[in-house]
């Protein structure tokens, strides 16, 4: 933009310097495309290999991007692959009024604008950059700027002075009016305003105004402030006008007289008249209606209408509108009551009557109201007195007998507990009912069953594991609702010894309590142990959805620790949880160390009771 103000101001100045001569019609300009530098490329590594590159720079620049011309500049005996060791260094020289680089990569001295693999880097505000990789990434060069060609075209009003002397003043930087100065420049004249105007193209005063003759004229009067009606004063001027002003304005009409279509004056007497036409309208749905004579002298006839039965002619129901036919309901009546035995029942409700029977008891009943006794069961009489019974009657006919309850007197005699169908009246053994099971067909890290559902009482898992962990055994611990947290306390009971190890003796017996998290729950063989062996535990967990006290479970745990010897290893373990909150959740894995996993076909047991 600063070459191409340059370039006019120069034509200009070359033009009128020329005094008291005619400037040309047109100004012709041309502004060149912004370069963008050729780098300087220095290698770094990698010589002797006889690999050359050519590097471009592409300048942005606001109002578009240029790039270096062709070809580029050469990088000679480039290694092989680029690497931190092996590349180039790229610095060029910084281009006024650039705003960011783009540094391109070519293995051919030309670059037209779009390549493969080849941008270097992109966005650089400095003007070094490095090329030390072989991924690149695709290129295409957009908004280039071209050069730029244009003219002013200069339309001549009048004969001009091109004076270099008079050419200083220019035109005055105002918004107002302007006029000639005589000396070939144009001044403020008068203020941008309504009165300026006037005073500038008429030299009138006061009411006058200036005619299409050029001459001042006198208004003849002045318009009165009025909202009336408005009528000349015969002078230019206008006057307020007055009602009769109206009427003798548009009629000379008199008296009663109206103006009519015609524009004549007529009467408005007080003539008769004839009736040609009469009409009785709509009266549906309660009437009918005919006319008689209905031209001169009509005679009306109303006639109901007919109606379905059951039905009444009302407002609609609940909101206002044209009455129709319809059914009665409880919202047409008003509260209505009456009363029966002391209470006080409303018509179109619901009534309870309470009261106590009187007089002579009958059917299988014997004596008097309101106390009778029972002498029959369905008609028939009981064939004796029963004690520690009670009167049964296997069917309608037959005569009641004494009998002590049983199943058969019982209209549901069995119940189901935890999937058992239990007989009252009968022993019933409720067993364990499997909720879920999991066998694991390859090695996981935990075993978690979740949506434990709460319809039982108590809970029992049954597990049978080893781990893969480079050591003899290893705790595995138990998580409950996912509590990570110190929330945790346990006591556990370990015994280590031979089988054969007497009753009472102290062989390998040991006592250990430990809080927080992780918390071990029950121990399992590993990859150092005896071969083939896996540990059996069993975890009680009583009362799991109770939520008035933390939860408690017990575990014992057993597995063969050395073959040779019949050496066993057992624990059991004492523990609680410290929340009140219902178990929903179990999750198992190795708390000595949690990259050991749980090995292929250990198996997991989940039992309600």
């Amino acid at each position: 933009m600063k070459k191409l103000q340059l370039t006019i101001l120069m034509l200009l100045s070359l033009t009128i310097g020329v005094n008291a001569q005619t400037p040309p019609s047109q100004y012709n300009f041309f502004t060149p495309a912004p370069t963008s530098p050729i780098p300087f490329t220095q290698v770094t590594g990698g010589s002797g290999t006889g690999r050359t590159l050519w590097y471009f720079i592409v300048t942005h620049y606001t109002n578009g991007n240029a790039v270096s011309p062709n070809p580029g500049a050469a990088a000679f005996q480039v290694a092989p692959i680029m690497s931190a060791t092996s590349y180039v260094t790229i610095a060029w020289t910084p281009q006024p009024n650039a705003v960011s680089y783009d540094v391109i990569r070519q293995t051919v001295s030309n670059f037209n604008g779009v390549c493969s693999n080849c941008l270097v880097v992109s966005g650089v505000t400095g003007n070094v950059a490095t090329d030390n990789t072989e991924s690149l990434m695709n290129y295409t060069l957009s908004n280039p700027i071209q050069p730029t060609t244009g003219s002013i075209a200069l339309t001549q009003q009048g004969t001009f002075l091109f004076n270099p002397a008079l050419a200083v003043q220019g035109i005055a930087v105002t918004t107002n009016l302007l006029k000639g100065d005589g000396a070939g420049n144009a001044v403020a004249s008068v203020p941008a305003t309504a009165a300026g105007i006037v005073s500038f193209f008429s030299t009138c005063s006061g009411v006058q105004y200036l005619g299409a003759d050029g001459s001042c004229h006198n208004a003849g009067g002045s318009i009165p402030s009025t909202s009336s009606i408005l009528k000349g004063n015969g002078s230019g001027g206008a006057l307020a006008a007055l009602a009769s002003d109206v009427v003798a304005l548009f009629s000379t009409c008199s008296g009663t007289q109206y103006l009519g279509a015609d524009g004549a004056c007529h009467t408005a007497g007080s003539g008769g008249g004839t009736v040609t036409s009469f009409s009785a309208g709509n009266l549906s749905p309660l009437f009918t209606t005919s006319v008689a004579t209905a031209t001169s002298t009509p005679a009306l006839s109303f006639t109901l209408s007919s109606a379905a039965q059951n039905l009444f002619f009302a407002s609609p129901n609940g909101s206002s509108g044209p009455g129709t036919y319809r059914a009665i309901v409880a919202a047409d009546l008003p509260t209505l009551s009456t009363t029966v035995n002391s209470q006080t029942c409303n018509i179109g409700g619901s009534c309870t009557v309470t009261a106590a029977p009187s007089g002579t008891a009958g059917g299988d009943l014997s004596g008097t109201f309101p106390n009778p006794t029972v002498a029959k069961v369905n008609g028939n009489t009981p064939g004796g007195t029963c004690t520690n019974q009670f009167v049964r009657s296997t069917n309608s006919s037959a005569v009641p007998t004494c009998a002590t309850v049983d199943n058969a007197s019982l209209a549901n005699p069995a119940t189901t507990v935890n999937g058992q169908t239990c007989t009252l009246g009968s022993t019933c053994t409720v067993s364990l009912n499997l909720i879920t099971s999991q066998t694991l067909a390859s090695p996981a890290n935990t075993v978690t069953f979740s949506s434990i559902p709460g319809t039982y009482r108590h809970l029992k898992v049954v597990i049978l594991a080893a781990c893969d962990g480079a050591v003899n055994s290893a705790d595995s611990y138990m998580t409950i609702n996912g509590d990570t947290g110190n929330h945790y306390t346990r006591v556990s009971f370990q015994w280590n010894g031979p089988a054969a190890a007497p009753p009472g003796t102290n062989a390998g017996y040991q006592a250990y309590s430990s809080a927080g998290y992780p918390n071990p729950a029950f121990p399992v063989p590993c990859a150092n142990g005896t071969a083939g062996t896996a540990t059996t535990s069993t975890i009680d967990i009583l009362f799991y959805t109770n939520t008035a006290f933390w939860k408690t479970y017990l575990s014992h745990s057993s597995y063969l620790f050395n073959q040779s010897s019949n050496n066993f290893y057992g624990v059991s373990v004492a523990g609680s949880w410290n929340s009140t909150a219902a178990i929903t959740s179990l999750t198992f894995g190795n708390a000595t160390n949690s990259s050991y996993n749980f090995i292929a076909g250990s198996t997991f047991l989940l039992y309600g009771w």
